[in-house]
């Protein structure tokens, strides 16, 4: 048996006329593949689609017609009263609408960016040993890496944070030539800005 943990967009959707509150997963399995489930008042309905494009799951059931993903969600074959059939396309209709105020932008999962830190910070308290030149080494061996990028790439873990390695590398340099890369970093700024 193999256990793992998958990363879902749960969205619930309350104060919609003659509807219950409905709650949407949404999971996006990889480019072009994703999968939706919609829950209303204790009934459920799921959909895969394997084939969207370069869609999200979210761009894809807001793109679609209402009745399509009904079908879809209500599974093959499956005979529904013209009833049943309504109040689904009624829900469908309200995911619909929701969907298409949100972003495909999940919520950071800020305990795994955590984890990660935690345990770049650890192999490297364990594993590694610097030179006098900022290399470090896998005890183990293996390649070698500067301090620097190895520590820069646990800080862009962090979504929206990114290092600045080339200041960060200028930031080891002697006074004096350090002094100059920042003068001519800095008179290269108005001439990008102006393009």
């Amino acid at each position: 048996m193999k256990i793992e943990k998958v990363r879902n967009q749960t969205l619930r959707i309350s104060e919609v006329p003659q509807l219950d509150d409905i709650t949407i997963v949404l999971r996006d399995i990889e480019p072009g593949k994703g999968r939706i489930m919609v829950e209303c008042f204790g009934a459920s309905w799921a959909a895969y689609w394997g084939a969207m494009g370069t869609q999200t799951i979210r761009q894809f059931v807001v793109s679609c017609e209402a009745g399509y993903v009904m079908a879809n969600m209500a599974g093959p074959g499956e005979q529904r009263s013209k009833q049943a059939r309504d109040y689904l396309l009624r829900i469908v209709k309200a995911v619909q609408g929701a969907l298409a105020e949100v972003s495909d932008e999940a919520e950071p999962d800020w305990r795994h960016i955590a984890e990660q830190l935690a345990q770049k910070v650890n192999f490297a308290m364990r594993n590694l040993r610097a030179s006098g030149s900022g290399m470090v080494y896998r005890t183990s061996g293996g390649p070698a890496i500067h301090w620097l990028d190895f520590f820069s790439d646990a800080l862009e873990l962090v979504p929206g944070l990114s290092v600045d390695r080339e200041a960060a590398h200028a930031n080891q340099l002697p006074k004096r030539e350090r002094d100059k890369f920042f003068k001519a970093r800095e008179a290269a700024k108005p001439a990008e800005e102006a393009k």
